[in-house]
């Protein structure tokens, strides 16, 4: 449950961030409050449906390269940030011009359109690793880690609902130098991830800054999330202080206690800012340190290399419980694979890979076979068979009490861990 909250923070967290400071920019907006709407329901509609397609395309195919989908939202969502910035420089937000009024309502819902797709296929994909073992539902396990992913995605869109409505004490010109602020930061770091597949294809010269500026934007991103999410809470602290210092006039009671009201709300909202902020910061801190205490994959066991042959005696590994083996390439790559007894006249043989979470291995706990990095329990019987976070099969054959693997096989998938 931890960990999947915990990914679906680092996933939602971001989006949530980047939805509500573009609406707090639209205040900037000189144009009717319908055509604002429209755009960013528009942007938000078909970057959910875009998502979904992604998803299942990437579940079902192999045609989804990552680099070139990467390279491709990240572009498009640096296009409408600078075309957002030239607006603000230029003043076109406060024109009525009917060109500017739609290359503004343009702007926002392509913004809107590539925040989700920034950061919803990978919400989604979290909610599908949840079934891609073909453990059923409604397993206590399984319902722990799905409550664990709505306790996030609830968690987060309380946090910002309440921001919102706190954000309503902005002046525009406020709003305005909020989100440019935002979108320079977005900018810095959208280029990582854009520049780095052309560097690794050699598709740009190389360049040692540049190599460093990606290096540390990746090794820190986590941190620079946590750092806009505080400067977001202190902006929160400094709403408060704008409302405290309201003035309660009117020309009659009736309006006197209708902005005592209002006032009364904005403490609400604080307080639920609070609050959820500071249960939030609280989970992250104690999950990541919970979590860094990682389990250590068994060391590898020995076997027998004969000729182009791995041997595996069937009694070294008839005992129901995972086996671990490392093979060393031609190359020097440092391979691993796993043996467990599935029933009486079966194995489940297979890298300890996937295609889904890579290289990362399994481990076995209370006679289950876990992934490391998504907490996968596997089903047993699907060990062996390709598909969903199950290991990479891999062929073998039995011969005199002997389990045998060809080294070949295991050639042509090195680099799964190079």
């Amino acid at each position: 449950m931890l960990k999947f909250f915990l990914r679906m923070i680092w996933v939602i967290l971001p989006l949530a961030a980047y939805l509500s400071l573009l609406l707090v920019g639209l205040r900037a907006f000189n144009i009717e409050q319908n055509k604002i709407k429209k755009a960013t329901k528009l942007g938000l509609i078909f970057g959910l449906l875009f998502s979904i397609v992604l998803l299942i395309i990437k579940i079902f195919t192999v045609w989804l390269n990552k680099e070139y989908l990467t390279i491709f939202v990240n572009s498009g969502a640096v296009i409408g940030e600078i075309i957002c910035l030239m607006l603000f420089a230029l003043n076109v937000h406060k024109a009525n011009q009917v060109f500017a009024e739609r290359l503004i309502v343009f702007s926002i819902g392509w913004l809107n359109l590539f925040a989700i797709l920034l950061s919803v296929p990978d919400a989604l994909f979290v909610f599908y690793q949840l079934y891609v073992n073909g453990e059923a539902f409604l397993t206590t396990n399984t319902l722990f880690k799905f409550i664990g992913c709505l306790l996030a995605i609830f968690i987060t869109v309380l946090i910002y609902y309440c921001w919102l409505k706190l954000a309503r004490v902005l002046s525009k010109n406020s709003c305005v130098l909020i989100l440019s602020i935002f979108l320079i930061l977005q900018i810095l770091l959208q280029i990582p991830a854009i520049i780095q597949p052309l560097l690794a294809r050699r598709l740009i010269p190389f360049s040692t800054w540049l190599f460093k500026y990606i290096v540390f934007m990746n090794n820190y991103l986590q941190l620079i999330q946590i750092l806009i999410f505080i400067g977001i809470s202190l902006l929160a602290f400094y709403f408060l202080m704008k409302v405290r210092r309201m003035r309660i006039e009117g020309e009659n009671s009736a309006i006197i206690r209708k902005k005592r009201i209002k006032k009364r709300y904005y403490y609400y909202y604080f307080a639920g800012f609070f609050l959820s902020a500071l249960l939030l910061l609280t989970s992250i801190q104690y999950g990541e340190k919970h979590l860094s205490q990682a389990t250590e994959l068994a060391p590898a066991e020995e076997m027998i290399i004969k000729g182009t042959q791995i041997l595996i005696p069937l009694n070294q590994v008839n005992d129901g419980h995972l086996h671990r083996f490392e093979y060393t390439t031609n190359e020097n790559v440092k391979m691993r694979f796993i043996v467990v007894l599935k029933n009486e006249t079966s194995y489940g043989v297979g890298l300890d890979a996937c295609d889904i979470c890579g290289a990362t291995g399994y481990y076995e706990r209370n006679d289950e076979i876990v992934c490391k990095l998504c907490d996968v329990v596997m089903n047993r019987s699907t060990i062996g068979f390709k598909g969903g976070c199950n290991p990479v099969p891999l062929n073998y054959s039995i011969e005199n009490n002997q389990m045998i693997i060809q080294q070949v096989d295991l050639d042509n998938e090195q680099s799964r861990f190079e």
